[in-house]
């Protein structure tokens, strides 16, 4: 089950300060996620979930909840041919183009 993640702002000033490692774990460092979608989440659910929270990504679990990976706006308007609009329906869901485990 997914219970938090490390956002690059939360270990920033400590990234290049190996002295520092030993004092963090990752339970004091990671956060609740906003939002998380699962992979068989509309895409109309989705781009209503990026607009109403003003987030550029949100994590992706499966029926237990267990993490698949990230899915971002960037990956779903890089997907699309130049010039596309995007008109979502009801019912389709997240393809795997879109998922990534990255970010």
């Amino acid at each position: 089950m997914l219970v938090g993640i490390v956002e690059l702002d939360n270990v920033r000033n400590i990234m290049f300060r190996p002295e520092l490692y030993n004092r963090y774990k990752v339970r004091k460092i990671m956060v609740t996620p906003e939002v998380k979608v699962s992979s068989a989440t509309p895409m109309t659910e989705v781009m209503r979930l990026f607009d109403e929270t003003k987030a550029w990504k949100m994590p992706v679990v499966d029926e237990e909840g267990r993490y698949l990976g990230f899915i971002s706006k960037s990956a779903i308007f890089n997907q699309l041919p130049r010039g596309t609009q995007l008109h979502l329906h009801r019912g389709l869901s997240l393809p795997a183009p879109f998922i990534s485990p990255y970010v």
